[in-house]
């Protein structure tokens, strides 16, 4: 039974233990130092290519955008489809830039580069091997919580400048992995999440649910109702959400969106930053804007 938004403050700290156990998430601990492989200068701006020891034998390969100017503020750029999916001149991640972010965008295990390889499975369903997701069940572990893992790894690689303000953008599957990441480690101060899934019980009712959530997907916390649970956790650090969806990948309705996201708004409340969570929903692709 979902806790209605009146009955009990929301634990900040109990939310964060059960997260960290129920998604396997290793705190990273030995961080190796980025390998340089290549600069390519565009108009105003630079971008540098690295990979970093992931938490096993792999590499999370990335890209580091940087403005010609100073920068104190740096986004980490999660897309569904890898680092180069905005990475294009006149794409989203060039734009940040513009603005005078610093971007790093990596290409996490199961994207991009390191995308899903042959391993497909007896259950390989629009794309998405749910049997990777089964594996990482059977050890205890899930691809968010690797992922998280390894988002935290890529931004202490960095050495970023204390001052530097760390702002994470994810999109779809990927608000899972960032929502983790964000739970674990306060550096990211503020996020935006575009078309994530609502909440994963949102999964669970929906017969015919979209294989792509499965990746961020995990095991044993539809009970705690998770995804929303963890952006509460979050409070009072900025959230901006955008046109949230639900199981099938379609823009969730209101009704649904309320009861979700109850627990963040109650949460923001207690700690007087009503105004820092902030919901969009019906908005144009388009006019996506900071």
């Amino acid at each position: 039974h979902h806790a209605t938004a009146d009955s009990k403050p929301v634990d900040a700290r109990e939310i964060t233990e059960q997260a960290k156990e129920l998604s396997g998430f290793r705190e990273p601990t030995e961080i190796s130092t980025p390998v340089f492989t290549g600069r390519l200068q565009r108009d105003g701006y630079t971008i540098e290519k690295y990979f970093v020891q992931g938490e096993g034998d792999y590499v999370i390969p990335f890209l580091l955008f940087s403005p010609a100017g100073p920068s104190d503020k740096l986004i980490l750029y999660l897309h569904p489809l890898g680092k180069s999916a905005e990475a294009a001149p006149g794409g989203e991640i060039e734009w940040f830039v513009k603005l005078g972010f610093s971007v790093v965008a990596p290409d996490l295990a199961g994207m991009g580069e390191m995308g899903t390889g042959d391993l497909k499975g007896d259950a390989f369903i629009g794309g998405f091997s749910h049997n990777i997701w089964y594996s990482a069940l059977l050890v205890g572990r899930s691809i968010a919580g690797l992922h998280a893992g390894d988002i935290i790894r890529v931004i202490k690689s960095l050495k970023i400048n204390p001052q530097t303000k760390i702002h994470g953008v994810a999109r779809k599957e990927m608000a899972s992995a960032l929502l983790h990441a964000s739970a674990f480690f306060p550096d990211i101060q503020e996020i935006a999440l575009i078309n994530p899934l609502l909440s994963y019980r949102s999964l669970v009712s929906t017969k015919f649910y979209h294989s792509r959530f499965i990746t961020g997907a995990v095991p044993g916390c539809v009970g705690h109702s998770h995804l929303p649970e963890l952006a509460a956790s979050l409070a009072p650090r900025k959230i901006l959400m955008i046109n949230p969806v639900n199981g099938m990948d379609q823009n969730a309705e209101a009704p649904e969106i309320e009861e979700s996201l109850s627990v963040v708004h109650s949460a923001y409340k207690q700690q007087g930053s009503e105004g820092s969570f902030m919901l969009h929903r019906e908005i144009a692709t388009e006019k996506i804007r900071e």
